[in-house]
């Protein structure tokens, strides 16, 4: 019995490290389905994240309404709302740090200490609950992401990347 298993993890074994498939991955995608779809990258492309499209803009699109909304809106109601803001400002500062890395920007140091400013204003760390914000807080808040937004910007510009005009 013990033969026959070990004969039968053998003839996979030769069969699983044949030289007719491809070694590799010759495509340099971090795909599984690259080599399965008979060479075509396309889809394999769209599904890694090596994208050379900008990911910020789009995000801040959305966010910006939200940011004047924190700005204006009263304070019990800000508070109540913390914990989903906070989400999506983090989605948005990942977005923006993504796109500074795939334009080759590098990082002075600036841009990485006002991205945690922000967040851990609003709770600290990526498990930490956000608390209740007092008015100076919030005012002090929504002008660091703004700043936050700006810097991205000027090292997006600096790149050459080609940006949506703001809304």
């Amino acid at each position: 019995m013990k033969a026959t298993l070990l004969g039968l993890a053998a003839i996979g074994l030769g069969l699983g490290c044949s030289s007719d498939r491809p070694q590799g991955n010759p495509e340099g995608t971090a795909s599984i389905y690259t080599a399965e779809r008979g060479g075509d990258t396309t889809h394999a492309r769209e599904q890694t994240h090596q994208s050379s499209e900008l990911e910020a803009p789009e995000r801040l699109a959305g966010f910006r309404p939200q940011l004047e909304r924190m700005a204006r809106a009263s304070l019990d109601s800000v508070n109540e709302n913390l914990p989903a803001y906070r989400q999506q400002l983090a989605h948005v500062v990942d977005a923006m740090q993504a796109d500074l890395t795939r334009a080759g920007q590098a990082d002075t140091g600036d841009f990485r200490s006002l991205h945690d400013s922000v967040l851990n204003q609003l709770g600290g760390g990526a498990a930490g609950a956000p608390g209740k914000m007092t008015e100076s807080e919030r005012r002090d808040h929504v002008a660091r992401v703004r700043r936050l937004i700006g810097l991205y910007q000027r090292m997006m510009g600096a790149s050459g990347a080609r940006q949506p005009a703001s809304r």
